[in-house]
């Protein structure tokens, strides 16, 4: 459920990047998707690849913006490019971080 959430997040800001229609996400739903308790293996790799897909297009569209961009207040948002850029990030952070504590505490 994570991996998908992240590659969501992923997808909001490479949509204000490249000003993509609302809805045009690979699965239908926004920010939580439901998942069973337990992933099947082949259901846990169709996760990790689509997190993949939209970090590298995420990554892709952040190598093409120029300096001047990054002030730009995209569509549909209320905070700059560069804001959204760091807002991404953190994020992934911020998950990252639960998921360290999580395997921690199953020591």
């Amino acid at each position: 459920m994570l991996a998908v959430h992240a590659a969501y997040w992923k997808y909001s800001v490479l949509r204000r990047i490249e000003d993509l229609p609302r809805g045009s996400f690979p699965l239908e739903g926004g920010n939580w998707f439901a998942r069973g308790p337990e992933l099947s293996e082949k259901e846990w790799k169709r996760d990790l690849k689509l997190l993949g897909e939209m970090h590298r297009k995420l990554r892709a569209a952040v190598a093409s913006l120029d300096d001047t961009a990054l002030a730009n207040v995209p569509a549909g948002s209320k905070t700059t490019m560069l804001d959204l850029l760091l807002g991404v990030a953190a994020h992934d952070l911020y998950h990252a971080g639960q998921i360290q504590l999580i395997k921690r505490l199953r020591q």
